[in-house]
């Protein structure tokens, strides 16, 4: 069986030193009530350098000035066999920032955990493709969780990074809207639509697109810096 969800990764979304350093406690509220209980937990990054498995067990937020890490439970074992069913490497490299938020934005997480990576900078759908197929196969023998790791525009509002574009708010509908009517529809969204309003989490989207799940719920959803942040899981 395979489920999945949605969460956000920005550290500024995370609660530091008991006080909350983020503009959206909305977002940050709905991440901590995601159940991350499974079998195994796969959460996909687009951060990397690189499409594939991470062996290591670690990465942190310390580029971001943040003394904050993650240590995961992973599987040596179950990451090489799902490296070997993605045909790409076991990385060396440290996790990727993307899978660090995310799972610090969710709290605990009851299961072992795999992390990965398909890069948004030039990526084509060729390595999403090849993950779905790795993950259906892999869903046939473990309860699976998949975790994307992602967020929708950058480009929804006049304080975004990329300012105001006509793309922000039409990628950020198109996006809840697919989720509402079921995942698949994320990969009827324009490639175009993705690049324009500025969406580093599109790989990991279309790729919880990808896995025949039914329609998800969207917990929340708040843009309080220009950037749609979303929360959502598969029913």
């Amino acid at each position: 069986m395979i489920r999945g969800c949605v969460l956000p990764h920005a550290p500024l979304l995370l609660e530091l030193e008991g006080r909350l350093s983020h503009p959206s406690p909305l977002i940050a509220s709905a991440a901590r009530s995601v159940d991350l209980t499974a079998e195994l937990v796969v959460v996909c990054g687009t951060h990397g350098e690189r499409s594939g498995v991470y062996g290591a067990s670690s990465g942190d937020l310390r580029g971001f000035g943040l003394d904050l890490e993650v240590c995961i439970a992973s599987d040596a074992d179950v990451a090489g066999e799902l490296a070997e069913r993605w045909a790409r490497p076991l990385l060396d490299d440290e996790i990727d920032h993307g899978v660090v938020g995310a799972l610090l934005a969710a709290g605990e997480v009851d299961g072992d955990v795999i992390a990965c990576c398909i890069p948004y900078a030039g990526n084509t759908d060729a390595d999403g493709a090849s993950l779905v197929s790795a993950l259906l196969e892999l869903g046939q023998e473990r309860d699976i969780l998949f975790v994307a790791s992602a967020h929708g525009s950058a480009s929804a509002t006049p304080r975004a990074p990329l300012t105001e574009l006509p793309e922000g708010r039409e990628l950020d509908r198109a996006i809840y809207g697919a989720l509402r009517d079921g995942p698949d529809a994320l990969l009827d969204i324009p490639i175009e639509l993705w690049e324009g309003a500025g969406s580093c989490g599109s790989p990991a989207l279309r790729v919880l697109g990808g896995l025949g799940l039914g329609r998800a719920k969207l917990l929340a959803y708040d843009a309080p810096v220009g950037v749609g942040y979303l929360v959502a899981i598969h029913e």
